[in-house]
C-alpha cells in the first residue's frame, strides 16, 4: 500500500477520531463494492465480496469492542484486550487486501485453531 495523502489528527482524542474514520467500513454494500473495484472482480465473485466485506464489518465491532472494554479495565487485563484489538484490525485490513475468495470461515478450515497445537504421542 502506498500512502498518497496524510492528514493531521485532532491531538485531544485520536481515538475517537480513528474510529470515526473506520466507521464508513461497517457498510457492507460500500465495502463490498470497494472490494469489488479495488480487485477488478467478476460478477461470479460478488457474493463472496460480499460476505468479505460481511467479515470486515465483525471484525471492525469485535475489535472496537475489545478496545472499549480495556478502556474500562484495569492494568491487569487492558495490553490483552489491545491486543485482541489490534488483531481484529489486522484481519480487517488482511481481509480487505484480499480478493474476494477469503473470509474468516475459509482461514478457520485452514487453521481450525486458536493459534496452539495439541499434540500427543501415541
Amino acid at each position: 500500500m502506498i500512502i498518497e495523502a496524510t492528514g493531521r489528527a485532532p491531538s485531544r482524542d485520536v481515538a475517537r477520531f480513528a474510529w470515526s474514520g473506520l466507521r464508513r467500513f461497517l457498510n457492507e454494500a460500500l465495502v463490498a463494492k470497494t472490494i469489488v473495484d479495488l480487485h477488478q472482480l467478476s460478477k461470479d465473485q460478488h457474493e463472496n465480496a460480499r460476505k468479505q466485506a460481511q467479515h470486515i464489518r465483525y471484525c471492525l465491532m469485535q475489535a472496537r469492542e475489545y478496545a472499549d472494554a480495556a478502556d474500562r479495565a484495569s492494568l491487569v487485563t487492558k495490553p490483552t484486550l489491545y491486543y485482541y484489538c489490534i488483531m481484529c484490525l489486522a484481519l480487517a485490513e488482511t481481509l480487505l487486501k484480499q480478493d474476494g475468495r477469503s473470509s474468516l470461515d475459509k482461514a478457520r478450515e485452514q487453521h481450525s485453531h486458536h493459534g496452539l497445537l495439541f499434540k500427543t504421542s501415541k
